[in-house]
This record gives C-alpha cells, structure tokens and sequence, in this order.
C-alpha cells in the first residue's frame, strides 16, 4: 500500500527487524496487562475530518505515549533475561521470516528474508503490539483512495511505530549507552521530534546483556548475527560483512571471486572518501564481464535523513 515520496520517507533506506519472542512479550503472557493497554492501543485514521486532524492525531500520539510509560513499568518487573537476546524470537529454529531486510527505493520498498548487508544504522525490534499495529494501520484499516487527513493520519502513526520498535532495540543496550546511538539516529530536526512528539527514551529497564567493548551496538549485533546464524537467510554476506581476507563467495569460479572481492572493497568506501559516489543515483547496476558470462550486481546504498519531516528529506 505505501508508495510515493511521502508514504516511504517515513522509514530509514536500510534497516533490518526482527521480533520480540511471543513466550517474552507481557502483552501476550500477561492477561491483565493487556486489558490494561488495550485502550490505549487504537489507530488514527478512522475520522477524516480535515478539519479534526490535528485533534485526532494529538489524541493518538498521547495515547500511544501514555502506552509506553505503562509498558515501561510492568517490564520492570518481568525477568531479567526478557531484555537479553534470549528474548529475540528464533523463528521456532527454523522460520527464516525471524529476521528481515528492509529496503527503501525513495518511492516505494521492498521486503527480503535475512540480515542484508552491512550493520545497518537502525534496526526495529517488534513486539505483538507494535506488529499488530502496522498490519491494521498500513493493510487492513488504509483506504488507498481515503483523503489527506486519513491518509496523513496513517502516515503520522507510522512515523510512532517506527520510533517504537528501534527504542525497544535500544533495550538491549547498557543504559548509559542508549542516549548517545539514539542522538546518532536523530540529528538536526530530529532533536526537535524526539522531544516534542516521541515518548522519552527508556532508561529505567536494566539490559541482561555483557559487553566487553564500548561499541555495544556492534558488539550487540555481531552477536545477534552468531546467535541466530541457523535461521538468518543471509547469514554469510562475505561481500558487505567480510570479517578475514576471503571476501568472497564460495563455491564461485574464479572470476565471480574476483569480482566480488572488489565489490567487498567498494562497500567499505564511504563518500566522503569517493566524494565522485555522491553523484551517483540510489540505485546503480554494475556489469561484469567475462568472456561469454556476465553477472549483473545491484548497488544501493544511500543514507537518507530527516524521514520526520515531508519533503525535507537529505543524503
């Protein structure tokens, strides 16, 4: 249902998610709990009123807010393993829907099994609640011809969603690590939408996870990538996650391993070392050539920012 500019800038051009485990989630497990939430838990959209518009999405944004406040203080309580990566569903050992890539296309996106490409600058982690409420907001509720309010309204939601599923990544960070990768996440006018719209970033709940190093989110999702290699379907990207001297892919002839240990190099070349890239579009095919064989290798990576705020987007 999403296409066009505005319908897409409300997500980041590559980010990968992954779910919280059913058996972990208070909305499921706890009977009460749910009942307690439930309420708070409604989509906008409904009312198209143009003129209600603002009425309606305040209404909804203070909700999901007040939501989020409620959570923070039951998980409190939960086990402690239920913020460690015991708690990121495994796909039952064997679903290779458990971990997904995202990619944003400017006006539209598309969906791929995996962890694709490289560490990507966010990643959702969804429970039930924020799962459930993309399925009804952008499928099952979206009037693809309904007018600007219902239409906004969607669009404005999301843009919580979003927010909601990378803060309960950050969960999985020390506490005094979340503050600095979520400022990385939200620059410029960002700052002015965390604090005037987004809920505040929850540094009360404890994470269960160790780290050794100070770059916990790598550390984090090098980790992740082990711990779930049995059902990442792009467990071995030797292209865009090469870790030793063999960047390439096997078994491959000799000329495709040549290629792809140039290409391996490429992904490691950021613009400002290749300032000749920033005039390159978002999408670009690279033919490579031997003798009666070809291989066609799609390009794509073009950092976007300001996704919170229409037509204002940045590379």
């Amino acid at each position: 249902m999403c296409r066009g500019q505005i319908a897409t800038d409300v997500i980041r051009d590559q980010f990968w998610v992954m779910y919280q485990d059913p058996a972990m989630d208070l909305f499921i497990t706890d009977s009460k709990y749910r009942k307690q939430v439930e309420p708070l838990l409604g989509l906008p959209g409904q009312n198209d009123n143009l003129i209600e518009t603002k009425e309606n999405w305040d209404k909804y944004k203070d909700k999901r807010n007040s939501y989020l406040s409620l959570r923070g203080q039951h998980y409190q309580h939960a086990p402690l393993n239920w913020t460690s990566t015991k708690a990121i569903w495994n796909g039952d050992g064997n679903n290779t829907n458990a971990f997904l890539t995202v990619f944003r296309h400017f006006d539209n996106a598309s969906v791929v099994r995996g962890m694709v490409g490289q560490v990507p600058q966010t990643i959702w982690w969804m429970d039930f609640p924020l799962f459930e409420r993309t399925y009804y907001e952008l499928v099952v509720n979206f009037d693809l011809f309904g007018n600007v309010a219902h239409q906004l309204q969607t669009r404005l939601y999301f843009d919580l969603i979003r927010n909601g599923a990378e803060h309960n990544f950050l969960r999985l960070l020390p506490r005094d690590k979340r503050k600095s990768v979520l400022d990385d996440w939200y620059q410029g006018m960002g700052v002015v939408k965390t604090y005037f719209t987004y809920a505040p970033l929850d540094l009360d709940i404890k994470t269960a996870e160790k780290f050794s190093t100070d770059d916990t989110k790598s550390e984090l999702l090098n980790r992740i990538l082990q711990q779930f290699k049995q059902v990442n379907a792009d467990a071995d990207d030797s292209i865009n996650r090469c870790q030793n001297q063999s960047c390439f892919r096997n078994p491959q002839s000799t000329w495709v391993q040549t290629a792809d240990s140039v290409l391996s190099q490429l992904t490691r070349t950021t613009f400002e070392q290749k300032s000749g890239l920033n005039y390159l579009p978002e999408l670009t095919f690279i033919r490579v050539k031997n003798g009666m064989k070809e291989r066609f290798i799609r390009l794509s990576e073009i950092v976007t920012t300001a996704m919170w705020l229409f037509f204002l987007e940045s590379h």
